[in-house]
C-alpha cells in the first residue's frame, strides 16, 4: 500500500528587490518555499520526492496561472527548493499555492501567497512616504534594453503617471540621462489625438515644458515626427504680447531655431498669422555677425522660406539691417542659379554686380567656349568667326555675365550668353599686329579670334570700316593669340 503523504508546515519567503544595489547582477526572480513532508501516521520522511506547485488567484477552484514542478530532497522531513512564476503575476492581486506531492490529490487548502512587510508599500492603492534628500523610490537597471518602469492604462481619462509638487524650485519630474544616445524622457502615442507629452500651467511665469541642457551637442528640446500632417512642435498662444515660442541663445555659434527639413516640399518654418500688424516671422539681432534670418536648404524643390500675404499693404518678406545687408542669398550651387528669383517685376533704387558684363542669351549653331567671336550666320543663329573685318559680329561668348538676359526657367538649351556690352575676356591673334590697351578689335581669319582694328585711307581721309568693330582693347598681347579683356562696343 502507498502511503499517504501529507505535509506538516509551509514557510516561504519572497525575496525582494532592495534599493542601493552594489553589483550590477540583477537579484533572482525565485521564491524560496520550504515545508516539511511526513506520512499518514505524522512521521518526518527522507528521500527525494516530486512536488508540483500551482498558481491561483483564488483560494479554490479556478484556473491555473502558473506550473513549476520540482524534485525535491527531504532530510527528515525538511526540504527547500526554488518556485519560479512569471513576474507579471505579482501585480498586487491575492494570489494561493495549490501543492501536489506525487501522485496524491492537490492538498487543501491552498497556502496564501503573503508579501513581506516592506512589500505592502507595493499594493495597489499604497503611499510611500518620505522625506529629506533621500529618494523615496530608486528603479535601477543594469542591463540593456527593457524598461525601468513601466506603466500602462487604459481607462478613460486615466494618468499613467500623475506627479504633483507645491514646494518652491520643485520640479514635478526631474530626469536625467547620462547614457550616450538616451533620453532623459520619450512620449509616445499611437492612438489618434493624444499628445505623447503635453504641459499644463495656469500659474504666472510657469513654464509648460522647461529644458535645460550643458552638454556638448544636447539639444534642449528634440521633435521628430513621420506621420502625415504631423508638426514636430506646435505652439499656441493666446495672450497678448505673448509669442508662442521663445528661444534664448548666449552661446558662441548657438541658433535661436535650427530647423532641417529633406523631404520635398516640406518647408523649414511655416508662420500663418490673421491678427492685423501681426508679421509672419520676427527676427531682432544686436550681436556682430548675427542674422535675422538664416536657411538651409537640400531638398528638391524645398524652399528656404516661402512667404503668402493677404492683407492690405502686407510685405511678403521686410528685411531691415542699419549695420550691413537687408537681405543675403546664396545658393552655393555651382552655376549661381539663383540667389533671388522672381518671375515678377524687380524694383530697386540701384543695382550694383561684381561682374563686369551684360550678355544675353542667343542660338547658337556650333559648341563654343568663353571667350571666342561670334557672328551671325545666315540661319540667323551665331556661329564662329572666319573672317577678318566681317560686319555680322555678333559679340563674345561670355565667362560670368554680371546680368543675364534672355534666361529661361527650364534652362537655354542650344543657346549661348553673349557678351553685349561691359567688360569680358576674349580670344585675340596679335600675329598681324600687336594689340594694346585702347586698340580697336575686329575679327580676324584666325576663327573665334579678334585682332587689332586697322584704319582704312581714302585719299586723306582715314576711318574704321563701320559695323565691324567688336570692341577697345583693356589689355596688350604683343605676339601670337592669347586673351586679354576686351570692352564690347559693338559699331
Amino acid at each position: 500500500m502507498r502511503r499517504s503523504i501529507t505535509y506538516a508546515f509551509i514557510v516561504m519567503a519572497l525575496l525582494c528587490a532592495m534599493t542601493g544595489i552594489v553589483s550590477a547582477a540583477p537579484v533572482t526572480k525565485n521564491i524560496t518555499y520550504q515545508g516539511m513532508l511526513t506520512n499518514a501516521a505524522g512521521t518526518p520522511l527522507t528521500g527525494t520526492y516530486t512536488v508540483m506547485f500551482k498558481l491561483y488567484e483564488v483560494s479554490s477552484g479556478g484556473s491555473v496561472l502558473a506550473t513549476d514542478t520540482h524534485s525535491v530532497q527531504a532530510s527528515k522531513g525538511v526540504f527547500t527548493t526554488q518556485i519560479t512564476a512569471a513576474s507579471s503575476f505579482f501585480d498586487g492581486r491575492a494570489l494561493w499555492l495549490g501543492i501536489t506531492v506525487g501522485a496524491d490529490a492537490e492538498m487543501t487548502p491552498r497556502q496564501e501567497l503573503r508579501p513581506v512587510p516592506y512589500a505592502l508599500s507595493l499594493r495597489p492603492g499604497a503611499t510611500i512616504a518620505g522625506s529629506g534628500t533621500i529618494p523615496v523610490l530608486n528603479l535601477t537597471k543594469f542591463d540593456e534594453g527593457g524598461l525601468g518602469l513601466n506603466v500602462i492604462t487604459t481607462g478613460f481619462g486615466s494618468k499613467g503617471v500623475y506627479v504633483v509638487t507645491k514646494g518652491q524650485q520643485s520640479a514635478a519630474i526631474h530626469a536625467i540621462a547620462n547614457g550616450p544616445q538616451s533620453n532623459a524622457i520619450v512620449g509616445e502615442t499611437s492612438a489618434d489625438g493624444p499628445a505623447a507629452t503635453a504641459g499644463v500651467t495656469t500659474g504666472n511665469g510657469s513654464y509648460g515644458l522647461y529644458a535645460l541642457t550643458s552638454g556638448t551637442g544636447s539639444h534642449g528640446l528634440y521633435a521628430e515626427t513621420s506621420g502625415s500632417s504631423s508638426a514636430g512642435v506646435y505652439a499656441k498662444a493666446t495672450g497678448p504680447n505673448s509669442p508662442a515660442i521663445t528661444a534664448l541663445t548666449f552661446g558662441s555659434g548657438s541658433p535661436g531655431a535650427y530647423i532641417y527639413t529633406t523631404e520635398i516640399n516640406s518647408p523649414a518654418i511655416r508662420a500663418h498669422t490673421l491678427g492685423d500688424g501681426s508679421p509672419g516671422t520676427y527676427s531682432s539681432t544686436s550681436g556682430t555677425n548675427s542674422h535675422g534670418v538664416e536657411v538651409y536648404t537640400l531638398g528638391l524643390y524645398s524652399n528656404g522660406i516661402n512667404v503668402s500675404t493677404s492683407g492690405l499693404n502686407s510685405i511678403g518678406v521686410r528685411a531691415i539691417s542699419s549695420q550691413y545687408h537687408g537681405l543675403q542669398a546664396y545658393t552655393g550651387r555651382n552655376d549661381h542659379k539663383y540667389g533671388i528669383y522672381t518671375p515678377d517685376y524687380l524694383y530697386a533704387m540701384g543695382t550694383q554686380v561684381p561682374a563686369a558684363d551684360v550678355a544675353e542669351y542667343m542660338p547658337v549653331s556650333v559648341d563654343v567656349t568663353p571667350g571666342t567671336v561670334l557672328v551671325i550666320g545666315e540661319d540667323g543663329k551665331l556661329q564662329t568667326t572666319a573672317t577678318a573685318y566681317d560686319t555680322r559680329v555678333a559679340g563674345i561668348v561670355s565667362t560670368d555675365p554680371g546680368v543675364s538676359l534672355g534666361t529661361k526657367e527650364g534652362g537655354n538649351p542650344g543657346e549661348e550668353i553673349i557678351a553685349v556690352a561691359g567688360r569680358v575676356p576674349c580670344k585675340v591673334d596679335a600675329t598681324s599686329a600687336p594689340i594694346h590697351a585702347g586698340d580697336l578689335l575686329t575679327t580676324s581669319d584666325n576663327p573665334g579670334y579678334a585682332m587689332k582694328a586697322e584704319q582704312v585711307s581714302t585719299g586723306t581721309l582715314k576711318f574704321y570700316l563701320p559695323g565691324t568693330t567688336l570692341g577697345k582693347a583693356m589689355g596688350t598681347l604683343e605676339s601670337g593669340t592669347g586673351t586679354i579683356e576686351v570692352l564690347v562696343t559693338l559699331q
